[in-house]
């Protein structure tokens, strides 16, 4: 069954419209919570070339780690017993790295992902794939992040992930 929204598009024509309604809805309903955070990064002033150089810029290298819960189309409800992130590059609010979590069926998968996060404490991550994560940090040392992925086998997970301390 194919759903049109308007004469000539498909969901799959329609991507980044829906991939920024999420985002939209996503800082809508940030807003609207009745838990307040543990404590986000303090809000950074002047310019972006300041901020890459300002040592106020959090620094989030290392390994994140934790759980999460998610649902996969056909499939069904999903819990990954831990989800690693390697931030292995930063400069300012930008980064990459790579994540490892264990799909459905047991085996190990991983791959790269580019994101950046804001002076609030916002994060977005696109992923070698087609998915995408919002988030944001719930204390110096944690992260909340909502992942979504289109298509036929699609998905979306909410993650919580810790810092690994060295």
């Amino acid at each position: 069954m194919n759903l049109y929204f308007l004469p000539g598009t498909s969901i799959a024509s329609m991507k980044i419209p829906l991939f920024l309604l999420l985002l939209v809805l996503a800082i809508v309903t940030c807003g609207c919570t009745d838990q307040a955070p543990d404590e986000s990064p303090a809000p950074v002033t002047g310019t972006l070339q300041a901020h890459a150089e300002n040592a106020s810029v959090p620094h989030i290298i290392g390994t994140w780690s934790g759980t999460g819960i998610g649902h996969i189309q056909n499939e069904g409800f999903h819990q990954p017993a831990e989800v690693v992130f390697h931030f292995n590059e930063q400069n300012g609010y930008a980064f990459a790295g790579k994540k490892e979590y264990a799909r459905p069926d047991g085996k190990i998968h991983s791959e790269a992902f580019s994101g950046v996060f804001s002076p609030g404490g916002d994060i977005m991550i696109c992923d070698s794939g087609s998915g995408y994560t919002l988030g944001s940090f719930t204390g110096p040392d944690r992260m909340e992040l909502r992942y979504a992925e289109d298509g036929d086998e699609a998905r979306a997970y909410f993650l919580q992930l810790v810092r690994q301390k060295t």
